[in-house]
């Protein structure tokens, strides 16, 4: 996973995790406070009277699990590198090709439908959780090799 070292620590760890989401049965250890500041979904969920603002495990339906571990990893990677002061803040974060976009960036110049599909998903997934700068930069894969 990209990103600063710090982050690993975090990331799908049980380290301070106040939350489980559920996927397909897939238990991923999360932290409220990261999932809030990065994304819209979370946070008006974590700060509603909703059964999940409470609740210790969320179960995510209809959710492709591949695609939200690479918006997972996009939040956590943002909050620990904007945490870091190596930016001012209000910066998007990176300002790069993260790992995932450079694998689908050569899939979508191969003409591969893997690659479409894979942007594809993540935007659907970055649309879903409310996280417009990774839509902007899922977008902007696509226009790269247009």
């Amino acid at each position: 996973m990209g990103g600063p070292q710090s982050s690993y620590l975090f990331i799908l760890s049980q380290l301070f995790s106040d939350v489980t989401l559920v996927i397909d049965g897939i238990k991923l250890p999360a932290h409220r406070a990261i999932l809030s500041k990065g994304s819209e979904y979370f946070n008006i969920m974590f700060l509603s009277s909703f059964v999940e603002a409470n609740s210790d495990k969320i179960i995510l339906k209809g959710i492709n699990l591949k695609a939200f571990k690479v918006v997972l990893e996009y939040i956590y990677d943002n909050f620990m590198f904007n945490m870091s002061r190596w930016t001012p803040d209000g910066d998007r974060g990176f300002g790069k090709l993260l790992e995932w976009q450079s694998e689908a960036l050569d899939f979508l110049i191969d003409g591969s439908d893997k690659g479409f599909n894979a942007v594809f998903e993540i935007l659907d997934s970055a649309r879903y959780f409310m996280i417009d700068d990774l839509q902007k930069d899922a977008v902007s894969c696509v226009v790269k090799v247009s």
